[in-house]
């Protein structure tokens, strides 16, 4: 089963989208060229949302204490987050982000 999220162009390259998604969950659409990828929003560390922070290329930074995730796998690359974010698969078809209902990693 497939969620539609957005439409594709609405999701701008570092610039983080946030949107709703299955059971009203908070996620974050990511653009790194043609590529997306779906994390939850929120920050592990701080509860600040991520959409909120810079992105550059696969990195977002959280804006309430800096540290930063890997969007294409949820990981935590820099101090002081160490909890991994979820990420969900995603994909773009006729103009819009789809993801599978569960998340593609759990906590």
């Amino acid at each position: 089963m497939t969620v539609r999220l957005c439409q594709w162009s609405d999701v701008l390259e570092g610039i983080p989208l946030r949107v709703v998604g299955p059971r009203s969950r908070q996620l974050a659409v990511f653009r790194v060229g043609e590529e997306v990828y779906v994390t939850e929003a929120a920050c592990t560390h701080g509860r600040a949302w991520l959409t909120e922070g810079g992105q550059q290329g696969h990195h977002v930074h959280c804006p309430l204490h800096g540290g930063v995730f890997d969007v294409r796998t949820g990981a935590s690359v820099s101090p002081p987050c160490t909890v991994a974010l979820r990420t969900y698969r995603a994909r773009v078809e006729a103009g819009f982000v789809n993801l599978a209902a569960e998340p593609t990693e759990t906590r």
